[in-house]
Formats: structure tokens, sequence, C-alpha cells
């Protein structure tokens, strides 16, 4: 996934295939801002309404553009490691919430979100 359109398509297949996550959350509707939308076939997001154009709370205020970086598998493993995942015995990776994945890449972005957390 390299763009944010990537994943909000990723997160959106998720959600549409009710997938088990951590990071879905329920609130109420009034807390809610629209500032867009998204359209799954065309993995396009199109800004809407006068919010869109900035930040529209707290939760989004952190957010930095995208960084592209390259990571070996060694260190890769070694953030995966400090983050508290670990392996089970049919080779996925396993967070502390329970969470399954068999890809280092996803582990990965956990175990970063993670640590920035931790922060």
């Amino acid at each position: 996934m390299r763009t944010l359109a990537d994943r909000a398509k990723h997160a959106a297949g998720r959600m549409l295939e009710r997938y088990a996550t951590a990071a879905a959350r329920v609130v109420p509707r009034d807390a809610l801002v629209a500032v867009g939308t998204f359209d799954f076939r065309e993995s396009r997001i199109s800004l809407t309404g006068s919010d869109s154009e900035r930040p529209t709370g707290p939760d989004v205020a952190h957010l930095a553009p995208d960084v592209t970086v390259t990571v070996n598998q060694s260190l890769g493993e070694a953030l995966i490691e400090r983050a508290g995942i670990s392996r089970d015995g049919e080779d996925r990776w396993v967070d502390g919430e329970g969470r399954r994945t068999s890809t280092i890449s996803e582990a990965l972005i956990w175990a970063l979100v993670l640590i920035a957390e931790g922060d």
C-alpha cells in the first residue's frame, strides 16, 4: 500500500467483509464529520464539503505526509519483537490483542503503530 487511497481501499474491503480488527471503532453519529467519499471500484477519494481541506479534530492533528522507507528483514523483525508481536505455531504473527497476520509487512505496520503510541 503506497497511497492513502490504497489504505482506504484496504480498510473498506475489510469493513465490507466484516473482518475482525481492533482498528474499528464505534462512535456516536453526531461525532462524525463527513469530509469526503471513497469510490471502491476506482480507488478514488473525493473531498466534499467545507471541512475537507483541513484536519477536523484532535485525532487527525498529528498526521504527517506519507513517508516511504526501505526496511530490511532483520530490522523489521527487531521492530516487531520490540512491539511485543510474536509468531504462533502456524507461522503467523500475533499481537497482544489477538490479531493475526501471515505477512511480515502487516505485522511491521502494527509494530510501528504500537511503538509510536508508546512514545
